[in-house]
């Protein structure tokens, strides 16, 4: 390069430095300066969360806390601190959350393992506060106050009973008309269930619940069917000769049987605390239902149906016998839940053969707890069942909260086909084989004492049979009635 062009262009990088130099310069001094505002605002921060924690001014506390973490300040005491705050204002969700960031600071904190073992108390993570008991040193556990519960078994007893409109609106109803040969149906009436329940832990992050339920339903099976037989003989006169016709009608017959239908129920689940607010909760129900009644066979019947023919006819024949029934049935489901201070997300999946009916059912939740605890709560559940050749969709909605000091009350509503269902992690099952097309609850729950807790529900059910009725030729036509049921269950919860 000449030495001209050299001379102008270390000219013109010397302007340019001219500017560069105040610009980083400048920088430098704002970072100087947020550098000195950001270690600054700890102290302030500290000392002001530290008066207000003295003062047990708690909303304030939280307030000054929450803007001291959005800022990115964190450390042991901060968390603490608001963890308290909420603790104290009732919040136990939020109460939680914290504690558990405390404790990422410092694991063996007494007072943080403490007081999140009564935060999941108080908001029934009880896997979780399992979990906690046993990583607190034994001084803590036995320390007066800390009591044990979360590894105490646990004995739930139930029964419902269910009143039914079915057989004193159905039962007197022909089960055929003019165009039907035969028909056949099985009203549900009245019945009782009872479950029995025991939750234990085993291990330090697992609670199981085992059980045994029992079911008697009143049932009333009504057979209809249609006999062709001679009524008469009629004279024709055909090209000069005379023949002589039989003549044929239709006569019905109809037969009822009342029986009961006995199911027994064994179950098994898990809650799995997998650290981090998730719970897993796999379940298995098996089922074995049995029952005696009248059964219809059905066989071709041969005949000439006049004297002169030279080929035979064939009719419909049905024969009525008692007989017995018994068969296995099963549900295998398995959920995941993720706690948030104000969110409970979830996702269940279950497998099933009610019925003979194999089914798939997938459903996702979300609850809100606006409070951040137990006082007022709200969910929805959406499920979709992919049955045999063909899909449902049901939505249900939930809301309670307590209403005196020691007495929560809860409503929910349910709407869609719900046939050959499980609910509940599929300890609840509805295999009566109709169909429940909505529903309306109410419940009670009072504590009466530290180990017993009493539940008391009543649900109103919409329900809708089909059935098939069939024409001489075979033919089907589907016909459906409608009734409602009222359940009323009633039971106890006991800490052992």
């Amino acid at each position: 390069m000449p030495f001209t062009k050299q001379c102008r262009f270390f000219c013109e990088q010397g302007a340019l430095l001219k500017w560069l130099f105040p610009v980083l310069f400048a920088s430098l001094a704002v970072l100087s300066i947020h550098s000195q505002e950001s270690s600054g605002s700890f102290p302030d921060a500290d000392r002001e969360t530290y008066r207000l924690y003295q003062e047990e001014k708690w909303d304030s506390l939280v307030i000054v806390a929450s803007s001291a973490l959005g800022e990115g300040l964190d450390w042991f005491y901060l968390r603490m601190r608001l963890a308290f705050a909420r603790y104290y204002l009732g919040q136990y969700r939020q109460a939680a959350y914290q504690f558990r960031k405390a404790l990422e600071f410092n694991a063996s904190d007494p007072a943080a393992l403490e007081h999140l073992y009564y935060s999941c108390l108080y908001t029934n993570c009880l896997s979780e506060a399992q979990e906690i008991l046993f990583r607190m040193p034994p001084s803590l556990r036995d320390k007066a106050g800390v009591t044990s519960v979360a590894l105490k078994p646990m004995l739930l007893i139930s029964s419902v009973y269910g009143f039914s409109n079915n057989l004193k609106n159905n039962s007197g109803k022909r089960l055929l008309d003019h165009n039907s040969f035969f028909g056949e149906r099985d009203l549900n009436g009245d019945f009782s269930q009872s479950y029995a329940l025991m939750v234990f832990p085993a291990g330090r992050r697992v609670r199981l619940t085992t059980g045994y339920n029992f079911l008697s339903l009143e049932k009333l099976r009504q057979i209809e069917y249609g006999e062709i037989y001679k009524s008469g003989y009629d004279t024709i006169l055909d090209n000069g000769y005379f023949y002589v016709d039989t003549l044929y009608d239709t006569r019905y017959h109809q037969a009822e049987d009342r029986y009961f239908l006995n199911q027994h129920g064994l179950y098994a689940s898990a809650d799995i605390w997998a650290g981090r607010g998730w719970v897993i909760t796999p379940a298995l129900h098996f089922l074995h239902a049995g029952y005696s009644t009248l059964f219809s066979q059905y066989q071709t019947v041969e005949y000439f149906r006049q004297s002169y023919d030279t080929l035979p006819s064939f009719r419909p024949g049905y024969t009525l016998a008692e007989g017995k029934s018994n068969f296995d049935q099963w549900i295998v489901s398995a959920g995941i839940i993720r706690d948030y201070p104000l969110w409970q997300p979830g996702l269940r999946c279950a497998y099933s053969n009610l019925n003979g009916e194999n089914q798939f059912l997938a459903s996702p939740s979300l609850s809100w707890f606006p409070r951040g605890n137990q006082e007022l709560y709200t969910s929805a559940r959406m499920e979709l069942l992919f049955g045999e050749g063909e899909a449902q969709s049901l939505f249900h909605l939930k809301a309670g909260g307590k209403i005196l000091p020691q007495v929560w009350s809860e409503i929910s509503a349910g709407i869609g086909k719900m046939r050959n269902y499980n609910e509940l992690n599929g300890l609840a099952v509805f295999n009566s084989g109709d169909d429940i097309r909505f529903r309306i609850g109410m419940d009670i729950v009072s504590i009466l004492s530290r180990n017993l807790e009493v539940t008391l529900r009543y649900t109103f059910y919409g329900n809708s049979l089909e059935y098939e009725k069939y024409s001489e030729s075979g033919k089907s036509v589907t016909h459906q009635i409608n009734y409602r049921n009222h359940h009323i269950l009633g039971g106890i919860k006991w800490n052992m």
